[in-house]
């Protein structure tokens, strides 16, 4: 069960390092867009910044990546609390947890986490195609 909560703490940490990154990256690619004019061309009409497709692409993409990413930390936030009420009524805790009970709720959240990390790993690939043509703008 030790092994449950290492594995829970680095993914925890995995999670909360890319949603930093991705904030951190959205604001310098906020600065930088003021810096690069190449970058924004002003609309005919209303005067407002004009993204390139492939940037819209690309922020569309990691909010979408980010929300998956939010996904999978309440499905780890879930399993640990299952295995927490294991490991407690293991130590005499009348919770009513039993081992059958937690292989029953602990194998939705495995398995939603298996299929997020799947639908995450894809959009990463894809995301990359739009950073480069973001970047070449």
């Amino acid at each position: 069960m030790h092994r449950y909560r290492s594995i829970a703490r680095y993914a925890v940490v995995a999670l909360v390092s890319l949603a930093l990154g991705a904030a951190g990256g959205m604001t310098f690619a906020g600065n930088r867009s003021n810096d690069n004019s190449a970058l924004v061309q002003p609309l005919s009409d209303a005067g407002a910044p004009k993204v390139p497709p492939a940037c819209t692409k690309a922020i569309e993409r990691a909010d979408a990546s980010i929300t998956v990413a939010d996904r999978v930390a309440d499905e780890l936030a879930q399993h640990t609390r299952v295995m927490d009420d294991l490991i407690a009524s293991m130590a005499g805790v009348h919770n009513g947890m039993t081992a059958h009970k937690a292989l029953a709720q602990g194998m939705t959240s495995i398995n939603n986490g298996r299929n997020d990390r799947r639908v995450f790993s894809e959009a990463k690939a894809r995301y990359a195609d739009v950073k480069q043509a973001c970047g070449s703008q």
